[in-house]
């Protein structure tokens, strides 16, 4: 079961944090970020790219639903 802080980061990795409507799926983080980690973790993001110092998160299909099923919910 996610977190309500587990759950905004999906929501707004996706750009769902003003409508059920994703319009994007990605996520810039400071490297070793816990939350992140806890995400990864769950099966619900994936790194795809270090650039710049930092680290670049999407959404997996997992997260992709968790997110969605939230928003409908909400």
């Amino acid at each position: 079961m996610a977190t309500e802080e587990q759950r905004a980061t999906l929501r707004h990795t996706l750009g769902m944090t003003r409508s059920a409507a994703s319009y994007r799926n990605y996520y810039c983080a400071n490297r070793g970020d816990p939350l992140i980690k806890e995400l990864v973790d769950a099966g619900w993001m994936e790194k795809y790219a270090d650039r710049d110092g930092y680290e670049w998160y999407r959404c997996t299909p997992a997260g992709i639903e968790q997110a969605s099923a939230d928003a409908v919910r909400a």
